[in-house]
């Protein structure tokens, strides 16, 4: 029974395109290339934009114990500089399986070279993260963050 509807309404589709009220390609004509073409994907490139974000094992909480634990906040101090708050950006390649790599770290004011060994420091001792994913895949992340360091007046 089905597969004489099927077929009834494919007989009916097929018999409405040969009097021009409904299109359907050829096998061999461009527009059914082009329905049939995969579209690929190289996953081996890096990612900025991803159906989920590459994440520091526990999220937020698991970075802020991290850091915690293992960010000297005196960096700063040891170098004698003003009362404030000196910002490092650091960008970094997350890959396929969580590994950190490529640290460079950016100064966003002010001189602080112990900052920047020590945020260094930090990343070369950084867990494996959880990969980004793209259409599920696990895929390569350029991420960002920020570690900000405060010099007090005490």
């Amino acid at each position: 029974m089905i597969l004489s509807v099927f077929l009834f309404i494919f007989l009916i589709n097929r018999a409405k395109a040969q009097e021009g009220n409904l299109y359907v390609p050829k096998p061999d004509s461009s527009v059914a290339k082009q329905i049939n073409k995969v579209d690929t994907v190289n996953y081996d490139r890096f990612f900025v934009k991803v159906d989920k974000e590459a994440a520091f094992p526990g999220g937020a909480k698991g970075w802020s114990r991290f850091l915690e634990e293992h960010l000297d906040p005196m960096a700063a101090e040891r170098e004698n500089l003003k009362p404030g708050q000196y910002p490092i950006d650091i960008n970094f390649i997350i890959d396929k399986n969580g590994n950190v790599s490529d640290v460079h770290a950016i100064e966003k004011a002010g001189k602080c070279t112990n900052c920047i060994k020590e945020v260094l420091r930090l990343f070369k001792k950084s867990p494996k993260w959880i990969p980004a994913v793209l259409n599920g895949h696990n895929v390569k992340y350029v991420a960002n963050q920020r570690i900000t360091f405060a010099v007090s007046n005490e």
